[in-house]
């Protein structure tokens, strides 16, 4: 194969990919008088999501000031986002619900309808971690938690400002004794802490 082949063949791949992620998804859409839509879902830029109740059927606009939120399936990994009042004063940003529990976590993407898988990950004392650095770098740009006048950024790397979160887990805190805190990822922590400890 020359050259020129090759590169055509990646520019088709290419635009493939782009069209795909261009596509409308399937999943439904949480509107603030709590009504729920079945349909398919696509996610415009500053906030705008496009949805048709069928796949080829008329498209309907909606933003912030009717939409709580939606939900689709990407790529076999289903994503929630919501609406959210980040300082209680009406100051509102979409954002991607990651893990819901006693402790929820938020991200915001690096891109909204593509999610970059992790690395290569391990457990300690049944713990998961990444051993190349954290998935949370590669696929979201910052993390949010509730607090009491809204939500509060933390780092995309775990550090200690984590561990102020999700104290009470002996067999996480455990785990932290062994392991650098940057082995781990912001994601796999707060999940473990919702599925093992959050109750």
């Amino acid at each position: 194969m020359n050259g020129f082949t090759r590169d055509f063949l990646l520019i088709i791949i290419l635009l493939i990919s782009v069209s795909g992620f261009a596509q409308f998804k399937k999943g439904f859409i949480h509107l603030k008088n709590g009504d729920t839509l079945n349909g398919y879902v696509k996610l415009r830029e500053k906030n705008v999501v496009k949805f048709r109740l069928e796949k080829n059927g008329e498209t309907e606009v909606y933003g912030q000031e009717t939409l709580k939120g939606f939900h689709y399936n990407d790529f076999d990994r289903d994503k929630t986002f919501e609406f959210l009042d980040m300082n209680g004063r009406g100051k509102i940003r979409l954002l991607e619900r990651i893990s819901e529990g006693k402790i929820s976590l938020y991200g915001v993407p690096r891109d909204n309808l593509r999610g970059a898988s992790g690395g290569v990950y391990g457990t300690s004392n049944g713990v998961i971690i990444n051993s190349q650095s954290t998935s949370s770098l590669k696929e979201f740009r910052a993390f949010y938690v509730p607090d009491d006048d809204g939500y509060e950024k933390v780092s995309a790397r775990f550090n200690d400002e984590h561990l102020g979160f999700l104290r009470g887990c002996p067999k996480l805190e455990e785990a932290f004794k062994e392991y650098r805190k940057s082995d781990y990822g912001v994601i796999e922590a707060f999940e473990y802490y919702n599925n093992n400890c959050g109750n």
